[in-house]
């Protein structure tokens, strides 16, 4: 979420760390965030980049998904992951993000890939009522190697969706 000032706060504080980030933006934006915007201009250690899909063609894409399960951002996904290598994946968002990131490794997750899925508020807690969401969460929460509840700050291990899955229900 380009526009999101949660999205800018994350990523800004690795700016004075040798990492390359490749933002693959999930729903169309209005603008960019100015602190996002900026951080995108500045000269830091890290390396900030956005796709080029998420200028030009996530709104066509985005009404598309509506109607196909995410079948048109998820391939361009899968595409990037595939083109950049990353070690981390990172879902900042759970509905658009980690829906989408499901979607593109629904059928492979690449070797030493590590996703991590960061659920803002309490949409976890929320939409697990709900079947179709649930049967989502709970793929969601298997496919991630860390989950982060930005609630509360706290990371859970893949091993510990055990105990998060039950105080889920």
């Amino acid at each position: 979420m380009l526009d999101s000032i949660r999205s800018a706060r994350c990523i800004e504080q690795f700016s004075n760390q040798a990492i390359d980030f490749v933002l693959f933006p999930i729903s169309p934006n209005r603008r960019i965030h100015p602190q996002l915007e900026a951080l995108l201009e500045r000269n830091t250690t890290a390396n900030y980049k956005i796709t080029t899909m998420g200028k030009w063609l996530l709104l066509p894409l985005y009404i598309l998904d509506k109607f196909t399960n995410n079948s048109f951002r998820g391939t361009l996904l899968r595409s990037t992951i595939k083109r950049h290598n990353p070690d981390i994946l990172d879902a900042l968002e759970l509905h658009n993000a980690g829906y989408l990131i499901l979607k593109a490794l629904s059928k492979h997750k690449p070797e030493g890939l590590h996703f991590i899925a960061t659920n803002w508020g309490i949409d976890i807690f929320w939409f697990q009522r709900f079947p179709k969401h649930r049967a989502k969460l709970e793929a969601w929460m298997k496919l991630a190697d860390a989950i982060r509840l930005s609630v509360t700050g706290v990371w859970h291990r893949q091993e510990s969706l055990g105990s998060l899955a039950k105080h889920c229900q």
